[in-house]
């Protein structure tokens, strides 16, 4: 189980990253936008991407978004020699010139079309039914009947509680397959009104007939985009997770709270009910954090440096509650609830925030940071550079990847 903590970031300098979305010329609406164009002598890697329904639907005016922050992030990424052209009102293509190591077009490929959700949670209070029965109550024996069921499900997915790295997964709630938290989230009652979602809609999902019940598509803003070309996917299981829950998953974690990128996530639905999103920072950056591990610094605006403080205080507050009396800060830890940092539907980490130190919660003056959740400087800074240039407001399901030929000048 991940025992990271929030580490207070002195925000002294300012980061001057601007990004401008759509700054120049060549960022017009409907046009292409070029980053550093490179050599035309040597191969380079083609990206086609289809723009579905995200947070608005799709237009013009969102294609020419989406166009203008993926040529951003190209920037923000360090990539240089690129084009990004619009294809139609439903796709759009980017070339990157220059040969791409085969994990690097992954990455690249990957962090162009991340929609760029950044969502803060009150960890246990937005726990739903069993998830909370188990994970609900930190210091407490989690309810014999919901742990029984837990692990029974856990077992039969072929993920005992023994091993180590499900044992905490499964303390925590999370069920074993992305199919039992879309289960459980599709049952609850959607909300009539939810400015606060990250979802402005329902999410619907796809997974086949077997008994793993494999996801096969989702989430997706409209049923039809669920619909691939092969036969496993016309006759799927689909299930539909209203707005006002959302579905997020969490890579296993060993006694250290080093992430294991090779182990298999735990999934939770959660009540969508972000305390901050990525609207309420500012300055994201990679920096390293003590011992010279990765993370991600920021700044809160004034509206999120107070909800900051008002959340970390709530969940001070419940861990006191918990307590006999005083206890030592090892103690705290033990009783005290978790803030979570969920991006794009993963848990980044769920931090404690341990009352005996914090008991008024965290002062948002001095910023903070994500750190304990990722696998390498690498991962950090990219995260950085996606916050930095915004969420996308469609979807982009990458459709091509290919190498060009090499072109003579």
């Amino acid at each position: 189980m991940r025992r990271s903590t929030f580490l207070l970031a002195a925000l002294a300098v300012v980061f001057g990253v601007a990004l401008a979305l759509g700054g120049s010329g060549s960022d017009a609406a409907g046009a292409p936008c070029s980053v550093e164009p490179g050599v035309p002598s040597v191969p380079s890697l083609e990206l086609e991407y289809v723009l579905q329904a995200g947070e608005e639907r799709v237009t013009p005016r969102t294609r020419d978004q989406a166009v203008a922050i993926v040529c951003a992030r190209l920037r923000a990424l360090g990539i240089a020699g690129g084009e990004v052209r619009p294809l139609g009102r439903k796709r759009i293509r980017v070339v990157l010139s220059g040969p791409q190591q085969p994990d690097g077009a992954q990455r690249v490929a990957a962090r162009l079309g991340a929609a760029g959700q950044l969502g803060f949670y009150d960890w246990e209070a937005n726990l739903i039914g069993p998830e909370w029965a188990i994970g609900g109550e930190p210091g407490r024996a989690p309810k014999g009947s919901a742990l029984r069921r837990a692990k029974r499900e856990w077992r039969v997915a072929g993920r005992p509680f023994s091993s180590a790295e499900n044992a905490g997964l499964i303390l925590s709630g999370a069920f074993p397959s992305a199919y039992g938290a879309v289960k459980l989230a599709s049952r609850q009652e959607p909300r009539t009104s939810c400015p606060d979602c990250t979802a402005s809609g329902p999410r619907f999902y796809m997974f086949d007939r077997s008994a793993a019940h494999e996801l096969l598509a989702g989430p997706v803003a409209k049923r039809a985009d669920l619909r691939g070309t092969g036969d496993a996917r016309r006759d799927g299981i689909v299930l539909v997770v209203p707005i006002g829950t959302t579905i997020v998953s969490e890579q296993p974690t060993d006694e250290l709270g080093e992430v294991l990128t090779a182990g298999e996530p735990g999934w939770y639905a959660l009540k969508d009910r972000p305390a901050l999103t990525a609207v309420d920072i500012v300055n994201p950056r990679q920096e390293s954090a003590g011992l010279g591990q990765p993370n991600v610094t920021f700044a809160f605006t004034a509206k999120g440096r107070v909800a900051f403080e008002r959340v970390t205080r709530e969940i001070a507050f419940r861990g006191q509650a918990r307590a006999s009396g005083r206890v030592s800060s090892r103690e705290a830890e033990r009783l005290s609830g978790r803030f979570a940092v969920v991006f794009d539907h993963e848990v980044k980490t769920r931090p404690i925030i341990n009352f005996a130190e914090n008991p008024n919660g965290i002062d948002g003056r001095t910023g903070a940071q994500i750190s304990g959740g990722f696998t390498s400087f690498r991962e950090a800074k990219d995260l950085a550079a996606i916050l930095r240039t915004g969420s996308l407001p469609v979807s982009l399901k990458l459709t091509r990847q290919r190498t060009l030929p090499t072109q003579n000048s």
